[in-house]
């Protein structure tokens, strides 16, 4: 995803994932959310803020690397927002495949809806 850059600390602290959302900046800090393996479990940890680009947040790594959870705490960031780069990314996400019913069946309603705007996408570039 190209306007997200991943980083993973190790697990030197308990928010070992930090994800920058590079088109929100302020100065020389970006949007971005610090998670836990398991960002949605009660003892888990999802927060955000703003960070500076950088190896003191870790190793860089691919969106896809991050946990399942960690990965769909992003994308529902993503289809939260007015922006529409970033609801576009997200519809893509979910039209490549990436998300299957079964793993967000708690956010049945947002992914149909991802769903049907993606097919109503899909049937303009065919006409």
């Amino acid at each position: 995803m190209k306007n997200l850059v991943c980083y993973d600390n190790g697990g030197k602290t308990f928010d070992r994932y930090t994800v920058i959302y590079l088109d929100f900046k302020r100065g020389d800090l970006y949007e971005s959310v610090g998670m836990s393996d398991n960002p949605f479990h009660p003892q888990g940890f999802c927060q955000h803020d703003e960070a500076k680009r950088g190896r003191h947040l870790g190793k860089r790594i691919s969106f896809y690397d991050l946990p399942a959870d960690c990965q769909k705490a992003v994308i529902n960031d993503l289809t939260e927002t007015n922006e529409p780069d970033f609801k576009q990314m997200a519809i893509d996400y979910h039209n490549k495949g990436y998300v299957t019913g079964h793993e967000y069946a708690n956010d049945s309603r947002l992914w149909h809806e991802i769903g049907l705007e993606g097919e109503r996408r899909m049937k303009q570039k065919r006409k």
